[in-house]
């Protein structure tokens, strides 16, 4: 089973046409580790959820979303998270590389982190989700 952060990248990258900004895998959409370039990036980070039920085979983990815009575009940068916010929490009973899927919720609202040293907005967001395990 994959980490749920390529998951979830894998289904912002099929699905475009519901951001504000287009997000590329390798360009500006990456699990794990945010490179300096470009301004604009998305970085999803796998963080420890809740325990799995494995006499269920029910797994939940959470995923942080860290989303930097270009510099003086803090509202543009807070409309693109929005964007993402309402659609992995669209996730519903989807199968995302042979995954299944249940549901994605966010655990927090928008979380504003301030600026990088390059005066770049910073936000987050996280997220739990629930997918069978195979």
């Amino acid at each position: 089973m994959n980490p749920a952060s390529k998951d979830l990248r894998k289904h912002m990258d099929d699905n475009p046409s519901t951001l504000s900004e287009t997000l590329t895998i390798g360009t500006n959409l990456h699990i794990a580790l945010m490179p300096d370039t470009p301004d604009l990036c998305v970085c999803l980070y796998d963080q420890g959820g809740q325990a799995p039920a494995a006499h269920l085979r029910y797994d939940k983990p959470n995923v942080q979303v860290i989303v930097r815009g270009k510099q003086n575009k803090y509202s543009e940068t807070y409309a693109l998270v929005e964007d993402i916010k309402e659609l992995l929490m669209t996730v519903h009973n989807v199968e995302i590389n042979s995954t299944q899927y249940i549901g994605v919720w966010a655990l927090s609202d928008i979380i504003p982190l301030g600026f990088d040293e390059k005066k770049r907005p910073l936000f987050s967001i996280n997220f739990t989700v629930h997918r069978t395990i195979t």
